[in-house]
């Protein structure tokens, strides 16, 4: 289990960054490559930290006057993907973003990892693999799930002498 800060650090060791979600291609890829590195043990849900943390004013007094800090506009959140031009990768669960609603921030976007062959009943358009929540950042269980992986990404290498 990791929580984001363990993310960063290892992907920063691997010579990456904890990447974002460009395209729902990438979501997906990323989403389904959870489900089946996990394995059929896991349990109905688990988390995956993607790039995403909410911006010091969107959290500080009065928040809710600055306009790009509500709703789901990603403005709120910087990015440790700096090659992310496009968020159309990050497709919100139902509700979410809801910032403090448990009690405490959620300061850090996960990623859900979800089963369908496994849940049926529980995976839908709504709550699909793949969606995005917000999500305590320095937390890794939950009573009802764990923050069980991280996405890391970064620059493709050019090898010497390669066309």
């Amino acid at each position: 289990m990791f929580n984001y800060p363990e993310a960063q650090s290892y992907c920063e060791s691997m010579n990456s960054i904890v990447t974002g979600l460009e395209t729902t291609e990438e979501r997906d890829f990323i989403a389904n490559t959870g489900v089946a590195n996990l394995g059929s043990d896991y349990p109905q849900f688990a988390g995956f930290w993607v790039s995403g943390v909410r911006k010091s004013e969107c959290y500080a007094e009065r928040w809710e006057s600055i306009s790009f800090c509500t709703g789901i506009d990603m403005q709120q959140f910087t990015f440790s993907d700096n090659y992310l031009t496009n968020y159309a990768g990050y497709t919100w669960d139902q509700d979410q973003p809801n910032r403090d609603k448990v009690g405490v921030w959620q300061n850090c976007i996960q990623m859900w990892i979800r089963n369908a062959a496994k849940f049926p009943n529980n995976v839908n358009e709504t709550l699909a693999n793949g969606n995005v929540d917000d999500a305590v950042c320095e937390e890794s269980y939950y009573e009802s799930y764990q923050m069980r992986g991280f996405a890391c990404g970064k620059v493709a290498e050019n090898p010497d002498g390669a066309m």
